[in-house]
């Protein structure tokens, strides 16, 4: 039988126990720099480095998909408004002039 994992005394993984984990990971994949994302999430960049390189490979992967599809939308949702903005204030959707009225 395979000796039990042991498990490291010391501070649990700061990003790993991270409210917005999701948010600072895909945040990394979808290219933000390790300072960048540590400013804008408050944590060290050492944690999040540590944090990177120790996520397992699948879970990279799936990460680094969700971030490609996620970028996908978002070049999507600009090239709308930039057509949008294009067209004029007679053409575009009324929510582009903003709801209060």
């Amino acid at each position: 039988m395979p000796p039990a994992p042991r498990t490291k005394p010391g501070r649990p993984n700061l990003i790993e126990h991270h409210p917005r984990r999701a948010e600072i990971e895909l945040a990394r994949l979808a290219g933000g720099t390790l300072q960048e994302v540590a400013d804008r999430f408050g944590v060290p960049r050492s944690s999040l480095h540590r944090h990177m390189t120790r996520m397992p490979v699948e879970e990279h992967a799936r990460l680094k998909a969700v971030a490609s599809a996620l970028a996908e939308q978002q070049a999507a949702l600009f090239r709308v408004a930039a057509i949008a903005i294009a067209a004029g204030p007679s053409r575009s959707p009324s929510f582009a002039h903003g709801a209060a009225r």
